[in-house]
């Protein structure tokens, strides 16, 4: 009996610790995501003063149309740049690279068959 009190007192021992570090963890991410919401937040209202001042700029010595469509080329080119950059993070980060997923995907196993993977 004394065994079995004595797990249940370190069960709830580990489940206050657990807690604890579950609480700790929760407010470091709302503090992260707070954090890059406002990065995120002054980086578009800084992309929107400098793009007002380039559109100021460039209007002297083009016409309007003209500019918006290069500043509007701009913003597409480097918006797909991003996420492409995005893209391949997130292929690093899984540990593989574009070729061997295409290569996976094309030479893929029958369900339950295991075969060495393609480099």
């Amino acid at each position: 009996m004394r065994a079995f009190a004595e797990l249940v007192i370190s069960l709830c021992d580990l489940c206050e610790a657990e807690g604890r570090l579950l609480q700790e963890s929760i407010f470091v991410t709302v503090r992260r995501l707070g954090l890059l919401l406002l990065g995120l937040l002054f980086g578009a209202a800084a992309l929107a003063l400098l793009l007002a001042a380039l559109y100021a700029f460039l209007s002297s010595f083009l016409s309007a149309q003209a500019v918006l469509a290069i500043l509007g080329s701009a913003c597409a080119l480097i918006a797909l740049f991003l996420l492409w950059l995005a893209r391949c993070l997130d292929t690093a980060a899984r540990g593989k690279t574009k070729t061997e997923n295409s290569c996976e995907a094309k030479n893929a196993p029958p369900q339950g068959v295991q075969t060495p993977t393609c480099k």
